[in-house]
């Protein structure tokens, strides 16, 4: 994934960092992959880079 600015700087904050850790996924028969990659996505949108 390529970052929309130059930058070799930035700040990953403890809360998005958890945000991401608490999408657990687990490879069980009742998941969907497509699902949690879109949920990671949405988590990972909320971030604006500056």
């Amino acid at each position: 994934m390529k970052l929309p600015v130059d930058t070799t700087e930035f700040e990953l904050r403890s809360s998005l960092i958890n945000m991401v850790q608490n999408i657990l996924f687990n490879r069980l028969a009742n998941e969907d992959p497509v699902a949690h990659v879109e949920i990671f996505l949405e988590k990972c949108n909320t971030v604006h880079i500056t």
